[in-house]
């Protein structure tokens, strides 16, 4: 289809799905990575500035692991309520319900928070 119309004509949420597919695909390559890698211990105490290096490069991979994962997990996210809102037609009432009545939940919020101190 797209050699003959020369553009990928694609949902938005299809374009969500490309990129959480990658991404899941990046994070647990990342995670496999991170823990092949790790063929010496950790040992404690730290004796030397080797040591100290080894803690520093592991807890900056898994910080890149984690940030990777939350992403991904965001855009699943959104993908889920897009499913939910298309196949459960009263999923998706319950959020014409509360998009209208947000101001209306925000006030409750502020008076019961003011109520609780």
């Amino acid at each position: 289809m797209f050699f003959v119309r020369k553009s990928f004509d694609l949902a938005w949420y299809t374009y969500i799905d490309i990129v959480v597919v990658g991404l899941c695909i990046s994070s647990s390559t990342y995670w496999f990575l991170i823990f092949i890698n790790l063929s010496d211990k950790f040992e404690l105490p730290l004796k030397n500035e080797n040591d100290f290096n080894k803690w520093a490069i592991f807890a900056h991979n898994m910080r890149i692991f984690t940030r990777v994962s939350a992403m991904t997990v965001v855009l699943m996210s959104i993908r889920n309520l897009r499913v939910l809102t298309t196949q459960l037609p009263a999923f998706g009432v319950l959020f014409d319900t509360i998009r209208k009545a947000k101001i209306d939940l925000l006030y409750l919020f502020i008076v019961t928070n003011n109520l609780n101190k």
